[in-house]
């Protein structure tokens, strides 16, 4: 994979994410799903300690679309995918992974308690993931970063 480096905006849009919610939003093909995993990537590595989690619409979407691309960044040594199990390592961190494609994904979420997560086109979630998702991120300094597309 070859990463052509930031520019203006892009750049800032990583540079400013430090807010407990970070949601990249914009047209296809608008580098928002780049500038996004290069911030989780930050957050995953100097976050607090704590379980993290990735949603997307469906786990193979999610793999598709985010753990893919983080594994041609990072390298298969620091990004590990364990299939069938719900699970990515990365730098050394378990993210559990969900897919939320109605509202018994919901269900998934219940009972834990996390310190990130990564949220790819969360505008296609039923609200009552995305509102439970937010319950969760109860661990001092977590967070959340995403995307949505506009039509």
């Amino acid at each position: 994979m070859t990463l052509i480096p930031l520019v203006g905006k892009q750049t800032e849009s990583v540079r400013l994410a430090t807010a407990r919610g970070n949601l990249w939003e914009g047209a296809v093909r608008s580098s928002k799903t780049v500038c996004s995993i290069l911030r989780w990537l930050q957050f995953v590595r100097t976050g607090p300690a704590g379980p993290l989690m990735m949603i997307g619409k469906t786990e193979r979407t999610l793999k598709r679309n985010i753990i893919d691309p983080i594994t041609a960044m990072v390298g298969k040594q620091r990004c590990r995918y364990r299939a069938g199990v719900g699970e990515v390592e990365l730098f050394g961190r378990t993210i559990y992974l969900a897919g939320a494609n109605d509202e018994r994904a919901a269900e998934k979420l219940k009972g834990l308690t996390l310190a990130g997560a990564y949220c790819d086109e969360v505008t296609t979630y039923p609200q009552s993931v995305f509102a439970m998702l937010l319950t969760r991120l109860s661990v001092e300094g977590a967070a959340w970063f995403g995307t949505a597309s506009i039509p």
